[in-house]
């Protein structure tokens, strides 16, 4: 089993002896890889090595060689885990018991954690008529937060993103801004 960064070159190389020469074919959680600019596959004297360029967070799975002539076969396998920040919380945020200073969001966890479990949310508040996010707390644990702070009558944007070891994801925003106002006049 090899762990790989999403970006990162990996190559697995299987030693062998037959003769005639195999023929090598490759696949990645059953599905047969087609050679191509990011993925090669090669077969010497004595090795097959499959080497993926610039390897993705899909690229994960079981990979399994398949070598034969026609004097018979053999197969291995090898589980290839490429690890990554996590993806967008998933959404839309949900904006509750909004008063002139506070509200409450809620949101969903990221379907791909990245390889790693997500270790905390942080949340950040935008004024409407400004281009600065601003944190509201980056240790958040759970998929709520409570908003402070906020200044009655201004209009505000908010967005959630969720780390792991590896980094930090991609932002889930609210889609319109939200009054800080009681909900009644």
């Amino acid at each position: 089993d090899i762990v790989v960064m999403a970006g990162e070159k990996f190559s697995l190389e299987v030693p062998f002896t037959g003769t005639p020469k195999p023929k090598a074919e490759w696949h990645v959680n059953g599905e047969w890889v087609l050679p191509g600019d990011r993925v090669t596959s090669s077969v010497n004297a004595d090795f097959t090595i499959f080497t993926n360029k610039k390897s993705k967070r899909g690229d994960s799975g079981i990979y399994s060689l398949k070598l034969s002539n026609p004097e018979g076969y053999d197969t291995c396998t090898c589980r290839v885990l490429v690890i990554d920040k996590p993806g967008p919380p998933q959404g839309p945020i949900e904006v509750s018991d909004v008063t002139p200073e506070t509200c409450s969001l809620s949101w969903r966890p990221p379907l791909d954690d990245g390889g790693s479990p997500i270790t905390n949310y942080i949340v950040e508040r935008r004024e409407a008529t400004s281009d600065s996010w601003v944190k509201c707390s980056s240790f958040v644990r759970t998929c709520h937060y409570d908003v402070i702070g906020l200044e009655p009558n201004k209009k505000y944007f908010f967005r959630v993103l969720a780390e792991n070891q590896y980094g930090i994801g991609a932002p889930l925003d609210t889609e319109n801004a939200i009054t800080a106002k009681f909900p009644f006049n």
